[in-house]
Parts: structure tokens; sequence; C-alpha cells
């Protein structure tokens, strides 16, 4: 029996339709698993593997699931005649700037984001401690400066990887609400996938949400956001450690 991932890459290859591949692989029925790799070294190892041996990857954490979509529905790159796929699966390399910055406050207000947009939560409980006379601030994020993220696909929704315990697969839809939670995040980044990071050249248009209150806020320039409403421009993200 063909492998259904293997399918969906088949039918999505090259057409950088990141929500449609990452709706493509939740109604496949295929089970994922999240698993963690707090340390930021990955056991994903996309680039030691073929296209098939990458189609049977069913265990990643949330922006390692980000990069397997975006190779099935990217150019499907390989190294050289390898026949080894050719991807940087890091949390650092996941987002593009310029990235839009959503308050926790604004969480709930949100009706529609882009779709095909990546969305990544900041946490926003930060330990302090003290060694000697150094303060270290712990904000538990990763190395892309983000703790979860998910797909935008339809309205404020996103698919995302992630362990609840208590269902058969980890690979949720859910609202922006139900995946980022406002009471556990300080803040939201909406940007445009890092096509680099799958060996692609292509772009995706800048994203853009709109509120309850009718208000429309994009992503412009290069490393920049439109400011309004109280929603600033995020840089690049200082770098941290753990996180999903």
């Amino acid at each position: 029996m063909p492998n259904p991932i293997a399918t969906i890459a088949a039918k999505y290859k090259g057409s950088y339709d990141l929500a449609g591949v990452a709706e493509a692989i939740r109604d496949s029925g295929e089970k994922f698993s999240w698993v963690d790799k707090g340390n930021q070294v990955s056991a994903f190892e996309p680039a030691a593997r073929g296209v098939g041996a990458f189609c049977n990857n069913r265990s990643m954490n949330c922006y390692e699931f980000v990069h397997f979509c975006a190779f099935l529905c990217g150019p499907q790159s390989l190294i050289g005649a390898s026949g080894i796929t050719l991807m940087k699966a890091t949390a650092a390399s996941t987002l593009r700037d310029p990235k839009i910055k959503i308050p926790s406050a604004t969480i709930a207000q949100v009706t529609n984001i882009t779709r095909g947009a990546v969305v990544a939560a900041v946490k926003k409980e930060t330990i302090t401690f003290v060694a000697g006379k150094t303060r270290y601030e712990d904000l538990k994020n990763n190395t892309g400066g983000f703790f979860h993220v998910g797909i935008a696909v339809k309205g404020n929704t996103v698919i995302d990887l992630i362990d609840k315990s208590y269902v058969y697969s980890d690979l949720w839809t859910e609202s922006l609400v139900n995946a980022f939670d406002p009471s556990a995040y300080m803040e939201l980044w909406v940007a445009s996938y890092n096509w680099n990071s799958v060996g692609g050249s292509f772009t995706s248009p800048l994203p853009s949400y709109s509120t309850t209150a009718g208000a429309t806020v994009a992503a412009v320039g290069s490393g920049v956001a439109t400011i309004g409403s109280g929603i600033a421009a995020v840089g690049s993200g200082s770098p941290t450690l753990g996180g999903r």
C-alpha cells in the first residue's frame, strides 16, 4: 500500500502550498507524535535521509513539522546526486523577516490570518536566577526566539503538532486561542516561511491578519512590520534555550 505522505508529496511538489499540504497530512489519518528536542539537536535528521525515508517520518517537534510540510510542497531539493534531502530543520531557520507581533491581549480578537503564514508563540514565563554576580533569565524559548509554532490554514485556525497526552494523534487543527493560550504566551509572531530552509528560492507574499475591530495589519519591508493599534514590529528574535 502506498505511503500516504509520499502520495501527498507527489501531488504538492512545487506548489508552495504550506496550508494545503498541512491539511492533506491531517486528512490522511496518519498518526503523528510530538517529540521534544529541548537541546535543539534534532533527532529528526531529514538531511540524512532520502525522500522515501523522509516521508516515513511520524515523530518530530512543532517547528520540524512546519519544515516537513515545506519540503513536501517545495522543490523537494536533493544534495547533488546523492538522493539525500536538502533541508535545514532548525527553529532559527523557520520564519522569514519581517515578522508581525500580536500581543497576547489581542489573540482572542484575531479573525483571520493569511493562509499559509507561520504563526509562532513567545513564552511569557521568565525564570530569573543568579550565579555568582551574574543574573540569568531563561525565557524557555528556542533558538528561533519562540516556544511553539503552527501553520495558518483558515480564518483564525492553525494546524500544529503538540502533545496533549490524551488523543490518538498529536496533530491538531485549532483556533489561535486554543493553540496559543494568551495566559501562557507573551505574543505571537506571524511571518512567511523561510523557503531557503528546504532549498527553495521562492518568497511567499508577506502575511497579514485582521481583528474583530476591522483592523488589518500587514508585514512590510525587511525585518519590520506595520505599527498600529498597539502592534509593534519585531526583529529576528534573540537566541534562547529550550522550547518546543
